[in-house]
This record gives C-alpha cells, structure tokens and sequence, in this order.
C-alpha cells in the first residue's frame, strides 16, 4: 500500500495526503515531517503510543501557556495605546499562567485552559480598546509557534523514533 494510499485509509488531511505522497513509506515521510500536529494524529491513529501522545501535548500546552499566551499578554500590554487599566489587567494574567503548576495531567490541563480562556477574554477586551495591543499579541503567539514547530516535531521523532508497520 503506498504512504498516500495509508494516509487516506487513516482519513488524514488532504494537505497532509498530498505532502506525504512524495515519500516511498510512511516511516520516510515520518523522519523529515516538521508538523507536530500532523505527527501526533498519525500517533493517536495509529495507536500504541499513548503514553507518548499524552505526555508530549502536556509538555506543548505546558510550553505553549508558559511561553507563548504570557509573552502575548505581554506584548499586547505594552503596545502603543494600550490604556493603562487594561494594561495592569494583562500583566496580571500573565502572572497567573506563568504562575500555574506543570500541565502533567488532566486535571492541569483544565485548570490552565480555565486562566488561559480567562486571559484570552482579557486581551480581547484590551484588544477592543486598541487594535494594536490585540495584533502584537495575536503576532507573538503565531511567531512562537511557527518557531517551535520544528522543535515539536524532534521531540515528538526523540519519543517515538519509528512508525514502521504501524500504520
């Protein structure tokens, strides 16, 4: 069976279909894929990697609140305009998410998408009140991601190195 015929057995992605299709198997495509995203559906679809799949989007959404939301809120608050109100509000969000346990488990998890969700309605205020301050921080968060994108898609390969007959 080729890569592109496996992919669409599993129901992947048209995008990720027709990337993938250029490689002579699914393990080829695998070691040179720089998508995180796109590698951890193949895990959760191909199965037997739980554990792996758990702890490697613990560890993203730990780095992705730690990192990503605050250095958003904290752009965003120090943005040309940003009145001084919601920047103080901001800034203590930011607090609150670097301030929060590991994401290691569920129950993590929930709490830190609870302030994330709280600090997103937040900057979203602020962002009414000055468009600046809602597209430093919308620009942060893309510039953080697309810079680790590569990063998840090692550490994803350094956990589970092959995909050989999985699929």
């Amino acid at each position: 069976m080729t890569t592109r015929e496996q992919l669409k057995r599993l129901g992947a992605c048209p995008e990720a279909v027709e990337w993938a299709s250029s490689y002579p198997t699914i393990q080829a495509a695998w070691e040179v894929c720089e998508r995180g995203d796109w590698m951890l559906w193949f895990l959760s679809k191909i199965g037997g990697h739980d554990d792996a799949v758990w702890r490697l989007m613990y560890s993203f959404a730990d780095r992705a609140v730690r990192m990503d939301a605050v250095a958003a809120l904290r752009s965003a608050a120090g943005a040309d305009g940003m009145p001084s109100e919601h920047a103080v509000t901001l800034r203590q969000h930011a607090n609150k998410l670097e301030a929060l346990p590991a994401i290691d488990s569920r129950a993590a998890a929930g709490a830190a998408s609870d302030a994330a969700g709280a600090a997103r309605d937040a900057a979203w205020a602020a962002g009414a009140a000055t468009g600046a301050a809602s597209a430093a921080a919308w620009a942060a968060r893309d510039a953080a991601w697309a810079a680790r994108s590569e990063d998840h898609a090692e550490e994803i390969r350094r956990e589970v190195p092959s995909v050989e007959g999985k699929s």
